[in-house]
């Protein structure tokens, strides 16, 4: 009779161990796609909110490759990355040091002239929420 109720125990315990074990996965499997749901929802949207000229900027979160696009396409403004500014009649596409834009994410930042038009392009590198 103590060898059923020390296997009974046994059983119950690993039962409850795999169980332990089974809710410790599951929980980290969600919290993982959850977290790779929220970077992906951070940095593949790139809306811009218009507004009008009041010091405010219009802003968004672009990855490096949206970035480097950018840049490849030919500037129609004067452009920054973390400072460095680059202008548009002297900005060469084939020569530029894509080297500096090593981060992954990047807020955009759009400045615009009192009559709405883009004054300058800025981007300052963020790290992802």
């Amino acid at each position: 009779m103590e060898h059923v109720s020390d296997f009974l125990t046994y059983a119950l315990g690993t039962i409850a161990f795999c169980t332990a074990i089974g809710l410790v996965v599951t929980f980290s499997n969600q919290v993982l796609k959850s977290s790779r749901d929220t970077k992906e929802l951070v940095t593949s949207q790139s809306n811009v909110v218009s507004t009008a000229y009041d010091g405010s900027n219009d802003e968004s979160i672009m990855s490096k490759e949206q970035v480097i696009e950018y840049f490849l396409s030919g500037l129609e403004y004067t452009t920054s990355v973390d400072g460095i500014v680059f202008s548009t009649d002297e900005f060469n596409s084939a020569n530029f040091n894509y080297g500096i834009i090593s981060n992954d994410n990047y807020e955009r930042t759009i400045k615009r002239k009192a009559n709405g038009s883009i004054d300058s392009v800025e981007f300052r590198s963020v790290r992802p929420r």
